[in-house]
């Protein structure tokens, strides 16, 4: 039987029981954002907590709520939800703050959402929050950092890699059947990220993403990057004496 390990489920002895085996604390990041019109909104956070558990399951610790606050992102795009990266920052900067409160000595603040503007609000997040409290060391990265499938990064925007990892995380939510290839129609709002280059031209699909994608790679690309996150999170693990 596994142990529970999501924080919203946990009475304060089971939490704190936990924290006392292992001071870990685990917080995911994602977005609402388009990812094509086979893909749910929350994909990128929802790949990233099922990715996390996994993690959590492997290294002791607790999972927090998964935040869905982040920076751009196609913010112009159907169902999108963007938000200023020092808007981001600053609360990242807070939720850092309240894991140190509650004992953490580990940190793993990782991202299924990319992009140069989020992955450099999350590193400068957690780099401004350890330079405050040296006692708390944060792992701050995209949840691909570090992982390879066959020699490739598993990381892209609803592309192969994250059409799969969907596919072998939530399948229910996957519809294959909607996918087209070629340029997508999407509903556009006017408000838009000025230097969010990638929403300068209209969408379109390299790939038939339903003869290049599966539950297999998914799970190889989810087996991955929790190798990758587990080593970095044991490597900290290892520097503070835990």
């Amino acid at each position: 039987m596994k142990t529970e390990r999501r924080i919203e489920y946990l009475s304060p002895d089971e939490f704190q029981a936990l924290m006392d085996q292992r001071p870990i604390l685990y917080l995911p990041c994602g977005l609402i954002e388009w990812h094509g019109h086979h893909l749910p909104l929350g994909l990128d956070g929802l790949k990233m907590y099922g990715t996390i558990l996994g993690c959590a399951e492997r290294t002791g610790g607790v999972v927090l709520p998964l935040n869905w606050i982040g920076a751009p992102g196609f913010g112009s795009f159907c169902g999108s939800m963007t938000y200023s990266p020092a808007f981001v920052k600053d609360l990242l900067k807070q939720m850092l703050r309240q894991c140190g409160k509650m004992g953490a000595k580990v940190v793993a603040m990782t991202t299924g959402h990319y992009g140069k503007s989020q992955e450099d609000t999350v590193r400068a997040a957690g780099a401004e929050f350890m330079a405050e409290h040296p006692e708390v060391l944060v792992l701050a990265r995209p949840e691909f950092e570090g992982a390879t499938v066959d020699g490739a990064k598993p990381a892209d925007h609803g592309g192969k890699w994250e059409t799969s990892m969907g596919m072998a995380l939530f399948p229910e939510l996957v519809h294959m059947d909607r996918h087209r290839p070629g340029v997508e129609e999407i509903h556009l709002y006017a408000e838009q990220w000025a230097d969010w280059d990638e929403e300068k031209e209209p969408w379109k699909w390299w790939q038939d993403l339903r003869e290049v994608s599966s539950p297999e790679l998914g799970q190889k690309a989810v087996k991955a990057i929790q190798d990758s996150i587990v080593a970095g999170v044991e490597e900290l693990c290892r520097k503070a004496g835990i």
